[in-house]
C-alpha cells in the first residue's frame, strides 16, 4: 500500500513534469526570446467628422396585384414607366433615378393550395437637389395609389474625400499617442507594421495584428497590447438620420518598445 501511494505521487509528479514546455540556450539567448515576447505595444488610432449631408435618395416603392403573374408584372411596369416620364419631365436626369429588382410574394386563397393573387413591389431611388424634386416625388405618391413613400437616406458629395481626410486625421492621433507614450516612459517606439481595412486580407485588421503578434512575438494581441482594439473597419460612414453625416477613421500600429537612447 505504501509503495502504491509513492508511485502514484511520482506519477503526478512526472505528468506535471512533462506538461511544461522545454526550453533550451544560454542564459543569454532566453533572456533575449522573453523580452521579444514582451517587448511590443499596439496602438490605436481614431479620429470623426460630422458634417451636414448635402444631397439625399428618396426611396418610393411600387406594389401591384394581379390574378395573374403577367398581369401583375405589366401593371408595375407601366406605373414605373409613368413615374420615371414624369420625374424626367420635371427636370430630374436619368442618372439620378435608380430602379430596383422586383420581387414577387404569391398569396394563397384560404383552404386553398392555389395562388390567389400576385403581388409585385419595387423600388425606384431618386437623388434630391432640392425642394421642386421633392414635390414632384410626392406629386407621384398622391397621383398613384399604387406608389408609396418608403424613406430617405442622407449622402454626401465629398463622401472619398472625407473618408481620407477621416483616415488622415486617425493617423495624426496616432502618432500623437506614440510621441505621448515616448516622452512619459522615456523611450522609443519603433514602428514594426501597421493595419486598417485596406491593408488587412481579413475582416477585421484586428485579425491580421493578432496574427502578427503571435508570429513575430509569440504572444496573443491582446495580452500584449495597450489598448483593446474594436473590431470595426479603418473607415466608417454613416448617416444620422438628421441630415448629418459621420465618418469615422481608425487606424492600428504595431510598435517594438526601446530605451531612449537607442538609435532608430
Amino acid at each position: 500500500m505504501k509503495k502504491f501511494f509513492v508511485l502514484s505521487i511520482c506519477c503526478v509528479f512526472s505528468a506535471s513534469t512533462f506538461a511544461e514546455p522545454e526550453l533550451k540556450g544560454t542564459p543569454a539567448e532566453l533572456t533575449n526570446y522573453l523580452d521579444n515576447v514582451k517587448n511590443y505595444i499596439v496602438l490605436q488610432g481614431t479620429s470623426q467628422i460630422e458634417v451636414p449631408a448635402d444631397r439625399a435618395i428618396v426611396k418610393i416603392r411600387i406594389k401591384v396585384e394581379d390574378k395573374t403573374f403577367q398581369g401583375a408584372l405589366k401593371k408595375n411596369k407601366a406605373i414605373e414607366t409613368s413615374v420615371i416620364k414624369a420625374l424626367q419631365q420635371s427636370g430630374i436626369s436619368s442618372d439620378r433615378i435608380i430602379t430596383s429588382a422586383f420581387s414577387s410574394v404569391p398569396e394563397y386563397g384560404y383552404f386553398s393550395s392555389k395562388v390567389s393573387t400576385y403581388n409585385i413591389n419595387n423600388t425606384i431611388k431618386i437623388k434630391v437637389e432640392n425642394d421642386k424634386d421633392l414635390q414632384q416625388i410626392a406629386r407621384q405618391v398622391d397621383n398613384h395609389k399604387e406608389v408609396e413613400y418608403a424613406g430617405m437616406e442622407f449622402e454626401h458629395s465629398q463622401r472619398k474625400k472625407l473618408q481620407n481626410d477621416a483616415v488622415e486625421k486617425a493617423c495624426d492621433d496616432l502618432k500623437a499617442k506614440k510621441s505621448m507614450y515616448e516622452k512619459k516612459f522615456e523611450i522609443n517606439l519603433i514602428l514594426e507594421t501597421f493595419y486598417d481595412a485596406s491593408t488587412a486580407t481579413s475582416k477585421t485588421f484586428e485579425d491580421e495584428l493578432d496574427k502578427y503578434t503571435r508570429k513575430k512575438f509569440g504572444g496573443r494581441l491582446y495580452s500584449g497590447s495597450a489598448v483593446k482594439l474594436k473590431r470595426s473597419p479603418s473607415v466608417s460612414y454613416e448617416s444620422t438620420g438628421y441630415g448629418q453625416m459621420i465618418i469615422t477613421g481608425r487606424i492600428a500600429a504595431v510598435y517594438t518598445m526601446a530605451p531612449a537612447d537607442t538609435h532608430r
